[in-house]
């Protein structure tokens, strides 16, 4: 006479499935959202970088001077029409780019990204005595660390009227 139920090995046999399934699919869904957290930071530094980009333009185009400090890349002087000065600064050191006149101090990075390389920030493109256009060069990177860490290189060329 056959008895109704589960004998323990098909009850073992049956957890174990259970386990291998549970494992595989918690490793697929934290795959996804580890994709979908880098996609994120990925759109938060491409929208930050061309922001950046953007201001560095107009900031350049609205100045009545250009001036370049040969011994530092990672500064470009502006003057205005009124003859206030303002500074374009890249600092590795704070991870960040920002506008610096005498009256206030405007970080164009937020705090999402971070600045990791000013080298060669601004080149100047000299026309006789007068610059005639600025290059622009800068990596924005974000992330939590390790290969979740996104980098994106930034290169604009501003030619000056």
């Amino acid at each position: 006479m056959r008895k109704n139920g589960f004998t323990l090995i098909e009850l073992v046999i049956s957890a174990g499935v259970m386990v291998l399934l549970m494992v595989a699919i918690s490793g697929i869904l934290l795959g996804s959202f580890k994709a979908r957290m880098k996609v994120n930071v990925g759109d938060r530094i491409q929208t930050s970088g061309d922001w950046v980009l953007g201001e560095l333009r107009k900031n350049v185009l609205n100045a009545r001077t250009v001036e370049c400090l040969p011994t530092d890349s990672s500064q470009l002087m502006l003057t205005d029409d009124q003859g206030l000065g303002t500074t374009l600064l890249c600092s590795e050191a704070g991870q960040k780019i920002s506008s610096v006149s005498a009256t206030r101090t405007i970080d164009l990075t937020n705090s999402d990204v971070q600045v990791t390389n000013c080298i060669n920030f601004a080149l100047c493109d000299n026309s006789g005595s007068k610059v005639g256009a600025v290059d622009f060069n800068f990596v924005l990177s974000g992330g939590s660390g390790g290969e979740d860490v996104v980098k994106k290189e930034y290169r604009g060329k501003v030619t000056i009227r």
